[in-house]
């Protein structure tokens, strides 16, 4: 069976095994745009290759998801992730800002405070400093409320929203003489005020399996599983599972191309926006003995990195072994002209 990429496209077809025994032929398709101070998109030059592990702010387990493996075979609906460093506006150093995204059904903002700590003080307890001015704040977990004890005992010694993230372990008894740092991005609607008590988690960033957004929806593999079902998925698995960003990130029926994208105090340049790309990427399959039809490649991924200042979107379809392909072609059908304010460099 030969799979074929007509795009000019980083693009791959692999295998998966599904439930009860069912084998599908995995397809995707990725394409990395820069954009320019005026929103304005382009094809980057080089496209990066597809990235085949889950890449790291630093190690495994213990630091952010920066990029979540290209390898993903399903995803029911489009993730919209934000990983980098975000900016005040206009480069200016404030105690405080909110940063957020708009982008179809997606509204959504967060609170980015400047470097502080909790300290000690006599007779009033542990007080939480003044922030420090500052321009910038990394959008990592590690940054968001949450943590583990330092030497967890048992389940609830993780606060398994976020492990990664700080508040969560200052509940042990600490040292008076010394002094931690506070979350930097919060929940606007429930500021960090107090030690000791629970705050939502919030970010924009990917996470990773043991989150328990996602791990919730991995299934059982247990005994059962080992012995009667692997390697096919637990059958009380959730597809859901392969969607990585944070669940009010995630668009139900997928994003299409042609949105606006609108960052307010992620960027120097805020309000900022730009408008997706919009492609009929697709799958046309060729059966055996004959016969063809056309597979919509459905958009799951938009991922916009603010270092890179690049957005990055990942089309993927499946096509099951059981109809006997022999042929699939990945392509674009559409030739349509990009939309105002996009570069005409866009063609693919």
């Amino acid at each position: 069976m030969d799979i074929q990429n007509m795009t000019k496209l980083p693009g791959i077809g692999f295998e998966q095994m599904f439930f009860a025994g069912n084998k599908y032929h995995c397809l995707v398709v990725k394409a990395t745009y820069q954009w320019d101070d005026e929103g304005k998109l382009s094809l980057a030059e080089n496209q990066p290759e597809l990235v085949a592990q889950d890449e790291y702010e630093v190690e495994p387990l213990t630091s952010s998801l920066r990029y979540v493996t290209d390898l993903v075979p399903f995803k029911p609906a489009t993730d919209v992730l934000i990983t980098g460093t975000a900016r005040s506006p206009n480069d200016k150093a404030v105690t405080e800002w909110v940063a957020g995204i708009v982008v179809g059904p997606i509204k959504k903002g967060v609170r980015l405070v400047g470097p502080r700590s909790w300290q000690h003080k006599m007779l009033l307890g542990w007080k939480l400093s003044e922030p420090e001015a500052c321009n910038s704040v990394q959008l990592t977990w590690e940054n968001a409320w949450g943590g583990r004890q330092a030497d967890p005992k048992n389940e609830k010694d993780v606060f398994w929203k976020n492990p990664l993230g700080k508040g969560f372990n200052y509940k042990s008894p600490l040292d008076k003489n010394k002094s931690y740092a506070a979350p930097q991005v919060e929940d606007y609607a429930n500021p960090v005020v107090e030690m000791g008590r629970e705050y939502p988690s919030v970010g924009f960033g990917p996470l990773d399996n043991f989150f328990q957004d996602r791990s919730v929806l991995a299934g059982t593999f247990d005994d059962n599983w080992q012995k009667n079902v692997g390697p096919s998925l637990p059958q009380d698995m959730d597809m859901g599972f392969y969607n990585v960003a944070p669940r009010d990130q995630i668009v139900d029926g997928y994003l299409e191309g042609g949105e606006t994208v609108r960052l307010t105090g992620l960027t120097a340049v805020s309000p900022f926006e730009f408008i997706l790309p919009r492609h009929n990427m697709c799958a046309i399959v060729y059966y055996e003995p004959e016969g063809s039809d056309t597979a919509n490649m459905n958009l799951d991924t938009v991922a916009i990195d603010l270092d890179d200042q690049s957005v990055t979107m990942r089309w993927s379809c499946l096509v099951p072994f059981a109809d006997n392909p022999r042929l699939i072609l990945m392509t674009k059908l559409d030739s349509t002209a990009a939309p105002a304010g996009q570069s005409a460099e866009m063609s693919l």
